[in-house]
């Protein structure tokens, strides 16, 4: 009976918790340019914003292609004890950052139904069927969340893999 400190046993939960950084990476880059949020009013049409087109949008596509390099390097030659920590710094960091503009964006749309509804009570419209909800809808986008599972998957990626004891492999 083989034990688990074989080789052929420690090789696989190492890489296959490499690739869950890979796929975390590409996450995090690829919902850096699909929307995170959408609105639509009867006058105005349809409003769509990514974070690429806001002035610090890049960050998260460099912190994507970073963790992709870092969890590559780390399914070839093992995942050292810096590339572990770097993972995960960027993790938290891409974590923090979306966590915040998730809520950061929940608040505005909160603030502007807010609006919409006080002034629809201003000019006497109360009673009549129209509200923010009728009047204007908000929803967060599809790419926010993709780049917060993103992070996760980066974080259980590098936080769950085994760090590699000694030098690296020779010849990778």
């Amino acid at each position: 009976m083989r034990t688990m400190s074989t080789p052929e046993k420690t090789a696989a939960p190492r890489h296959g918790l490499a690739f869950l950084a890979i796929l975390g990476g590409a996450l995090i880059a690829i919902g850096t340019f699909l929307p995170w949020a959408h609105a639509r009013a009867p006058v105005v049409g349809t409003v769509t914003r990514s974070a690429i087109e806001e002035e610090n949008g890049w960050a998260f596509v460099l912190a994507g292609v970073l963790v992709v390099l870092l969890a590559i390097r780390g399914f070839r030659r093992g995942v050292g004890r810096i590339t572990q920590l770097a993972l995960v710094v960027l993790a938290l960091a891409v974590l923090g950052i979306g966590g915040y503009v998730y809520v950061d964006i929940s608040h505005q749309f909160s603030d502007v139904r807010e609006t919409i509804d006080k002034s629809v009570a201003s000019l006497g419209a109360r009673g009549t069927g129209v509200s923010s909800k009728t009047v204007i809808v908000i929803k967060l986008g599809f790419g926010l969340y993709l780049v917060l599972v993103g992070g996760a998957l980066t974080f259980v990626g590098a936080r769950r893999s085994r760090v590699r004891r000694g030098p690296a492999p020779a010849g990778k």
